[in-house]
């Protein structure tokens, strides 16, 4: 019960952003649907925007995509199962999308082209990753990430000012890591374990900097943690891992978040200004 409740109140203290990299293995994908690229996209039932952000489940049965279907630059997250013959999408999230203005209601027209000009640059979901058992899909949507299970209301997992990227599972589903991009302030990169064993020698890619200093651990027993020990800096290497060209290798404690801080030479924090928003590639963990 301890445990359980220091898991919740740390949840709720450090609502930050990191990005975990899920692995990738050989998936036999079935064979009696054959989805490949070419075929969703003529697909009748996909008129409007092109699907994009397209993202595998583990099983490879599932096919989440982004999408509108009546054109417009809003999306929503769409799955296909390859197992229907007829490949029809169902939608999974209908996300709260920006008022359109109404022109009657709007008596300035530089007030009414600003207003119109916010809605269509609302792109809605812009990410999208499958947890490794296929239960529930974790979206960024407007910069915090929601957790996604059919039949329920979405779940918002962080809330802050600075837009979280790159979130995905370790291939077990223990793990999360995602990155927060604090514009010309900090970027930070979080590590969350959600089981009671400590993981060590944990491989992360990580945009370029001269080293990742741990800032904050909710294992710390300041927090009621358990003391155990999580890599205090790290430097990068040069092997590429998770769609970057360095990595580093972590100590993560038990039930914890860890938040490490992106340094450059002079002291400061680096920024990269070209953080894909898309999902990692497939590497190993």
């Amino acid at each position: 019960m301890i445990a359980a409740t220091r898991w919740s109140l740390t949840l709720a203290v450090f609502s930050i952003a990191l990005p975990i990299h899920a692995e990738s293995s050989s998936i036999d994908r079935p064979t009696n649907a054959q989805l490949t690229i070419d075929r969703l996209y003529s697909l009748p039932h996909l008129v409007g925007t092109a699907p994009s952000a397209l993202a595998w489940s583990a099983d490879g049965r599932q096919l989440a995509f982004l999408w509108n279907d009546a054109g417009f630059n809003f999306r929503d997250v769409w799955v296909i199962d390859v197992e229907d013959p007829e490949l029809v999408p169902t939608r999974v999230t209908s996300m709260p999308q920006t008022d359109r203005p109404d022109p009657s209601t709007v008596e300035d027209p530089l007030a009414l082209a600003e207003a119109e000009e916010t809605w269509e640059r609302d792109s809605g979901v812009t990410a999208v990753a499958w947890h490794p058992d296929g239960t529930h899909l974790l979206v960024t949507f407007r910069g915090d990430l929601w957790r996604i299970t059919r039949g329920f209301a979405p779940q918002r997992l962080t809330h802050s000012t600075a837009p979280e990227r790159r979130a995905a599972y370790s291939p077990d589903g223990r793990t999360l890591a995602f990155l927060r991009d604090g514009g010309d302030a900090d970027q930070v990169l979080v590590v969350a374990n959600f089981t009671p064993v400590p993981r060590s020698g944990y491989g992360l890619g990580v945009p370029p900097a001269d080293e990742w200093e741990l800032v904050a651990s909710s294992d710390d027993v300041g927090y009621g943690g358990s003391g155990a020990s999580a890599s205090q800096s790290c430097v990068p290497d040069g092997d590429a891992m998770h769609g970057f060209d360095q990595s580093i290798i972590v100590d993560i404690p038990p039930l914890s978040l860890s938040i490490y801080r992106r340094r450059a030479e002079d002291g400061v924090a680096a920024v990269d200004g070209d953080v894909s928003l898309q999902n990692p590639d497939s590497a190993g963990s």
